[in-house]
């Protein structure tokens, strides 16, 4: 592991901060916090650790989800 790199600590925190404004977002703020935060939440895809790469996966389901309500919400009668 290059001495620069950040710890998997580092990368797992920064991680989860993002995913918790991504989960705190309003529906109309949504879009812009996902063009700020998604790119380089998909670069940790590219992680030489495990733990941030599944979480970042965990992040792309929930958006997933989250789109796919959106898609059907508006045709069930809540």
């Amino acid at each position: 592991m290059a001495a620069s790199a950040p710890s998997e600590a580092r990368e797992l925190e920064l991680v989860g901060k993002v995913e918790m404004r991504i989960a705190l977002a309003k529906d109309e703020k949504l879009e812009s916090v996902l063009k700020v935060y998604l790119p380089p939440v998909l670069l940790k895809l590219g992680s030489e650790h495990q733990a941030v790469r599944n979480k970042v996966i965990i992040i792309l389901s929930l958006l997933i989800g989250l789109a796919s309500f959106s898609i059907w919400c508006p045709l069930i009668d809540l």
